[in-house]
């Protein structure tokens, strides 16, 4: 009810002001805000009247003036007039013929539109076309076949550029043109068909094949090698197809590779040739470091407050009082990091070019701050002396039920992998997308 009242004293004041128009909004805002409000209904219903009539007024004028456009917006705009304070269980009277004024101008003003939006397209100016088909449809959703119009106005010219990427070889930029009209129109001339075609002349093989690596980093590049993988098969990037594990495997393994792996760029492209795919990528762990603080124990001082009676000679009774004294408590801290390095290249197959290529070093980290107290810690108040409400208290209680086990090494190593897998994963699809 907040407001009402004074959105309707304002109301009263413009209309007897003769600013209906104002006057009706400020009644509506009233009994928005309260439905209840008797004044703000029959204020509403009074003005609200006299505004729509002017709107009616003005489509009549219109309509007896063959100003069919004209005549279609107001009446649209007196008729959305009504059902808004319909909407609000007010109910204004709306003369039925008016319907029937409204159905001979939209009809005529429709046809005139479609007319339009058929030589535009004929034209080719397929964009003035679909506006007009798009305007036609919110005048009338089910006109003739002005949906199906609108979006073929829409398709046409994604599917025209799409035959001239096509025509020239970018087949990349064609599928996504087709990929266009399909998502619109799966059924659309032959694009469902074409951009099939255009993704197989696009698609972009890359075999991940086991590089010759130090033995102290065993089986962490196969590790980060599937984690890619996994990566770029689960991309949006429809281009990229990542040849199965086992095929690469059982090529090393009848060429002899089994043993050294890939050592350099020119047996990686030799490998990429038998096996039939456009690239070739390998890489190894250069580097990998670990460290570890020994759990470091230090003794603080901190404060226990507890009460006491004490006796009152003069007024002869037992009074509460509090105190602190001195206790010690230890504070633990220990931290635990793993760091990985890892270079690769991407190798053309046909060329031998280094398509991409780079090396990054990731760390992970974990940390532990906890304290114990060999009795009830929620007594205890850092040197400070803080309340218990304070925010230094609770952070100083947080440190006794923190967590006192370090992540291991295995638990860290997976977080490095992946982040190293997906900056790989993201130089090689950015790559990819510049193919064209």
């Amino acid at each position: 009810c907040t407001g009402s009242k004074k959105m309707v004293k304002k109301a009263e004041k413009l209309e007897a002001a003769g600013l209906y128009q104002d006057a009706a909004a400020f009644y509506l805002d009233g009994l928005e805000r309260n439905p209840k409000n008797i004044n703000a209904i029959i204020g509403l219903k009074k003005t609200g009247q006299r505004l729509l009539d002017d709107k009616l007024e003005d489509f009549y004028k219109a309509y007896s003036f063959d100003k069919d456009k004209e005549a279609v917006y107001y009446y649209i705009d007196a008729k959305a007039y009504y059902d808004k304070i319909k909407g609000v269980n007010v109910a204004l009277d709306f003369p039925e013929h008016y319907e029937a004024y409204y159905d001979a101008a939209k009809g005529r003003y429709l046809a005139v539109r479609y007319q339009e939006g058929i030589d535009l397209s004929e034209a080719l100016e397929y964009k003035k076309a679909e506006k007009i088909f798009k305007e036609i449809l919110k005048i009338d959703s089910e006109y003739r076949d002005a949906a199906v119009l609108a979006k073929v106005a829409y398709v046409e010219p994604f599917y025209q550029m799409a035959l001239l990427e096509m025509g020239g070889e970018r087949y990349r930029a064609a599928y996504y043109h087709f990929d266009e009209v399909v998502q619109v129109n799966k059924s659309y001339k032959d694009a469902f068909e074409l951009r099939q075609q255009c993704k197989e002349a696009a698609i972009f093989t890359i075999a991940i094949i086991p590089y010759a690596e130090d033995r102290r980093y065993a089986g962490v590049s196969s590790t980060i090698n599937n984690s890619l993988a996994n990566q770029l098969t689960k991309s949006s990037n429809p281009f990229i197809v990542i040849v199965d594990r086992q095929n690469v495997d059982k090529l090393i393994e009848e060429q002899k590779l089994a043993l050294s792996g890939i050592v350099d760029g020119n047996s990686a492209a030799e490998a990429g040739l038998l096996l039939g795919v456009k690239a070739v990528f390998f890489g190894k762990v250069t580097h990998s470091e670990s460290q570890r603080n020994n759990l470091k124990s230090e003794r603080k001082v901190a404060y226990e407050y507890y009460s006491t009676k004490v006796y009152n000679s003069e007024t002869k009774k037992y009074s509460t009082v509090y105190k602190t004294r001195q206790k010690h408590y230890f504070e633990y801290t220990d931290k635990i990091s793993f760091s990985t390095t890892y270079e690769y290249q991407l190798i053309s197959s046909e060329t031998g070019e280094v398509l991409s290529a780079g090396f990054y070093t990731e760390t992970a980290s974990d940390a532990i701050n906890y304290a114990t107290y060999k009795g009830n810690y929620k007594d205890l108040y850092p040197e400070n002396n803080t309340s218990i409400n304070s925010s230094s208290k609770k952070n100083f209680d947080k440190k006794f039920t923190a967590r006192k086990h370090l992540k291991s090494y295995g638990e860290l190593q997976p977080i490095i992998y992946n982040k190293l897998a997906k900056l790989i994963a993201n130089d090689i699809i950015v790559y990819e997308r510049k193919r064209d």
